[in-house]
């Protein structure tokens, strides 16, 4: 009885995950209507059997026997995960830790596990453009890319030191590997939506309650909507601790050269982007008082060719301003004929002092 009472939670939770994944793969709200609300009930639906099996059955969730910290969200994309990623990793490093960075490199050209070893140059195509970001910032950080992170944790164990930490991005819903803490990352504004895919919630802000720590993240224009959102977050989950980053530009920085410039060198130029929430991107170039000739907007984690650059100059445009997470996609295209292509660099800060001493105490928990 004991065995068949075993292979049943196990079939319950294989088929929730599956489910779960299958939905979770219709990652671009469809909006209101009969099929995508059928589809959300559905999703919603395996999201609440899988975490309640994991809330019943700990043990489903594997410990990485070194300090794990996820990095995550509720919506689909766009909210500054990776960017705090690199703010925890930088932070360990100044600990003294090692750092290894777990990521599911989405929208790379291979699905293998890959283990990126320190001051190795990544690609988008091998290990995904987030992940390539979080290495060139952080060369003396490991990556771990795969969709089963635990097959990675077990490679790099044996390679890293004792003094060492995981931090996963993007894994609030991943709860396979077991995590010290959970920080989720959410944009300014209401957090009110509906499920995936009308809606761009991957689950019930109540899933909340998971969280460690939970940052606000916006420009510094949004400051009183930020702040009004954090009172609002710490009111429904006061267990948690809530604290806001500003996304400051710092300056802009030449797509073949590396050149960096404190103001655009380009007179209207056209923006160019591929990411969750371009309005974001384009927000922070008005508040910047960039004045742009024209918009050219992809869906997230667009692959570029040159045919899509080349015709953007042949109707005349002085240059492309873009982000820095496209600009890891387009550095693999051969660009000869289009030198004047630049890049936003933003930088993330905590608004006050105070909110960064409650941050690094949160992470100082594990990192001893």
């Amino acid at each position: 009885m004991k065995w068949m009472r075993k292979k049943t939670k196990a079939t319950i939770s294989n088929s929730a995950v599956i489910l779960y994944s299958y939905v979770k793969t219709l990652m671009n709200p469809l909006g209101n209507g009969p099929v995508p609300d059928a589809l959300s009930g559905i999703y919603g639906a395996a999201v609440k059997l899988r975490n309640c099996m994991y809330d019943a059955f700990p043990f489903m969730s594997k410990a990485t026997g070194r300090p794990a910290i996820g990095i995550g969200g509720i919506h689909a994309g766009g909210t500054g995960k990776t960017p705090v990623a690199l703010l925890v990793g930088k932070y360990a490093v100044r600990k003294g830790y090692e750092v290894a960075f777990l990521s599911r490199g989405y929208r790379r050209k291979t699905r293998k596990n890959i283990i990126s070893k320190p001051h190795t140059i990544d690609t988008w195509e091998t290990v995904g453009d987030e992940p390539a970001m979080l290495h060139a910032a952080l060369p003396e950080s490991w990556l771990g890319i795969g969709a089963n992170r635990y097959t990675n944790v077990k490679t790099m164990s044996s390679e890293l030191s004792k003094k060492s930490v995981f931090i996963l991005d993007d894994a609030f819903q991943h709860r396979k590997i077991k995590r010290d803490i959970d920080i989720v990352c959410l944009p300014p504004g209401t957090q009110v939506d509906t499920l995936l895919p009308s809606g761009t919630l991957r689950e019930q802000i109540k899933g909340l309650s998971r969280a460690h720590c939970i940052c606000l993240i916006g420009a510094l224009e949004e400051s009183a909507t930020l702040e009004e959102s954090r009172l609002n977050i710490a009111t429904m989950f006061p267990k948690a601790t809530v604290v806001v980053l500003n996304q400051v530009p710092a300056g802009f920085v030449n797509l073949r050269t590396g050149e960096f410039k404190r103001t655009l060198p380009l007179e209207r130029p056209i923006a160019l982007c591929g990411i969750a929430r371009p309005e974001r991107f384009i927000f922070l170039l008005k508040k910047m008082n960039i004045s742009i000739s024209a918009q050219s907007i992809f869906n997230d984690h667009h692959e570029y060719d040159n045919h899509e650059i080349e015709s953007i100059y042949s109707n005349g445009a002085s240059g492309i301003i873009t982000t820095e997470k496209d600009a890891f996609r387009l550095k693999s295209l051969k660009l000869v004929s289009c030198p004047d292509i630049w890049y936003l660099k933003i930088d993330l800060g905590f608004c006050e002092p105070e909110s960064e001493t409650l941050f690094n105490r949160i992470i100082d928990r594990v990192l001893t």
